[in-house]
């Protein structure tokens, strides 16, 4: 196997008692990090390590099977104990064990020789603490805390630069990864969040302005609504104001047409208001995945009463992804890292216009800011649409839809 200088690097140091290697999306992070477990387990026999990811889904599906592709490839003889999350590799008589950031207090035990935390960024910075109270291991020649991970903005991690020994690597590194690899990244990610998961550095994407990539003078349109073409409509059952954004799709790109914004309505009001307006439109509906809820004050749920009054096509919700990544899907599609626009606004829908200009995070907080009653609602309602069909993370293996 060829490795890179940056994993050489990475995977010859074991004295250092804190490393990280930090990277864009297929720099070879996880293969890495499986590969630096391996050699730890194999250098202190007769000991234990561990291996933690976010999730148990991301544990399960790609670190601890990246470790077993690894044993294998290696020709190493192994017990693997799925009841236990547990792996001993029989030649140094020395165990692996797996767990998940979601559960910390099962990454609490005994001593251990060594943790590997896989995608550090998006964890708590309780796991790193625990992680590194758990090396302790007296019978081990090398102990070391190392970490693989796509930078998160400026998070804990970034903080403790100073503590850790950072390798950087850039997607651009990795010559396993194919150029139409990275072209696809380059079309689908905005600048700010390519110089993040391409050339893994730390972007500061949580300050001031939510829709950073939203330009008046490039996204503005005079593009207007076609009674020939399909509608995508994307609602938010906000109360005052309800807010509906009228889309269309041409030649690959979207045009946000038009606006419905009503104050002290409701779905029924609201969805009424669109009928009227688009009588014979065909008609998509995508929106809050909350809305499949009954509420105690009615039976019927907000796609119920949207399906009865404006009879679309279809509903297709999904459960909501994180906020941070339908923000980074509306970026990317108003600028990618390539200066391509694929989010156009017609002048007219001022609503959506103050949207993309006056949404802001809360201050030092990767949060939406709330507390204007105006703002955030349409905005929303189009991100749940450009994240469902543009996701950055793929599209969606289950999703609710209606007919």
């Amino acid at each position: 196997m060829q490795f890179t200088k940056q994993q050489i690097d990475f995977l010859s140091d074991w004295l250092s008692e804190q490393i990280a290697f930090v990277g864009g999306f297929g720099s070879g992070k996880t293969f890495s990090g499986c590969h630096k477990g391996l050699g730890l387990s194999c250098a202190n026999p007769n000991t234990a390590g561990m291996l933690v990811s976010p999730t148990f889904p991301m544990l399960r599906d790609t670190t601890r099977r990246t470790f077993l592709e690894v044993l294998e490839t290696e020709g190493l003889s192994f017990d693997f104990k799925a009841t236990e999350n547990k792996i001993t590799i029989k030649e140094p008589n020395s165990e692996v064990w797996f767990r998940s950031a979601d559960d910390p207090d099962r990454m609490k035990g005994s001593n251990l020789a060594w943790v590997g935390l896989d995608e550090a960024g998006q964890m708590h910075e309780d796991a790193y603490i625990i992680a590194l109270s758990r090396i302790r291991e007296p019978k081990a020649r090398f102990r070391q805390l190392f970490i693989t991970t796509t930078p998160e903005g400026f998070n804990w991690l970034y903080e403790k630069r100073d503590k850790i020994k950072m390798i950087k690597a850039s997607t651009k590194d990795n010559p396993h990864v194919p150029e139409s690899y990275v072209k696809m990244l380059l079309e689908n990610y905005d600048e700010q969040l390519a110089k993040q998961y391409i050339d893994g550095d730390f972007v500061l994407l949580n300050k001031g302005q939510v829709y950073y990539s939203f330009s008046r003078d490039k996204n503005l349109t005079n593009v207007e609504y076609d009674p020939n073409s399909p509608v995508i409509l994307c609602v938010d059952f906000n109360i005052n104001p309800s807010c509906y954004a009228v889309v269309q799709n041409f030649r690959g790109n979207d045009y946000v047409v038009d606006e419905i914004v009503l104050k002290n309505s409701n779905t029924e009001l609201a969805s009424k208001t669109y009928r009227d307006k688009y009588k014979n439109a065909a008609t998509i509906v995508y929106g809050d995945y909350s809305g499949n809820q009954r509420h105690t004050s009615s039976t019927t749920t907000d796609y119920e009463i949207i399906k009865n009054i404006i009879n679309p096509i279809e509903i297709k919700v999904k459960p909501n992804p994180p906020v941070v990544d339908r923000i980074n899907a509306v970026n990317s599609r108003l600028c990618n890292a390539n200066g391509q626009r694929k989010l156009f606004v017609n002048h007219k829908c001022k609503t959506v216009i103050r949207d993309f200009e006056q949404v802001v995070y809360k201050e030092g907080k990767r949060d939406i800011d709330k507390t204007s009653l105006e703002l955030t609602h349409i905005s929303d309602a189009i991100g749940y649409y450009i994240e469902y069909e543009y996701s950055l993370k793929g599209k969606p293996s289950v999703s609710h839809t209606m007919r």
